[in-house]
């Protein structure tokens, strides 16, 4: 959840972990020593990005594994909001997963996954008081029997509700879906590189 400050977007965050992603966390977390598993968690927040302020990290409990895994933390995101006269441009998507998953020409055989894929994203901004949405940037929809992408923006009175999912279901994108999943990438790195944009009312 976010709100815009100084050109800047400031709200709270929370990671849930299930399955694979939630085992590989929390053996990395439980391998470091307990006065560094703050900066650990907070590293892994914001994948080393400067422009990710986190703090207030609270997590739910290491050591139960029957429920997901969460972390919940307060954050600012500098250089992700530009002023222009009456006009506010910016950009909801700061991890833009997948974005350099492309497969070269060369390569031979099958890529197989660790393990199964699947990313959801949601994303609320609260719109400015005294601002409209100007204009909102289309998203994708790609489905695959394996592979799928779905990047989707709406507005609900003065929210604006960004939604993202991918998914690899098999754990496997086979050489002769080379194409179509760089067709589907590039239509994803079409969407990273829409902003959203917030107009002045007159």
């Amino acid at each position: 959840t976010l709100r815009i400050e100084d050109e800047k977007l400031l709200g709270r965050g929370e990671h849930l972990f299930h399955g694979e992603s939630k085992a590989s966390l929390l053996y990395q977390i439980n391998n470091t020593q307990s006065d560094s598993k703050d900066e650990v968690l907070k590293n892994y927040i914001t994948e080393g990005d400067k422009n990710q302020l986190i703090s207030k990290v609270k997590t739910s409990d290491l050591n139960n594994r029957d429920q997901p895994f969460s972390i919940e933390y307060d954050l600012q995101l500098e250089n992700t909001v530009s002023s222009f006269g009456d006009q506010i441009y910016l950009d909801l998507d700061y991890y833009k997963e997948f974005s350099k998953f492309r497969f070269k020409k060369e390569r031979r055989t099958d890529y197989i996954f660790s393990h199964k894929v699947f990313f959801e994203v949601k994303t609320e901004l609260t719109i400015p008081e005294g601002y409209t949405v100007s204009e909102l940037p289309k998203g994708m929809t790609a489905e695959h029997k394996d592979f799928s992408f779905v990047v989707n923006y709406k507005q609900e009175e003065n929210k604006i509700i960004y939604h993202k999912e991918i998914s690899v279901d098999q754990a496997l994108i086979r050489k002769k879906d080379f194409t179509i999943w760089n067709d589907y990438i590039d239509q994803l790195n079409e969407c990273y590189q829409e902003q959203l944009v917030l107009e002045k009312k007159s």
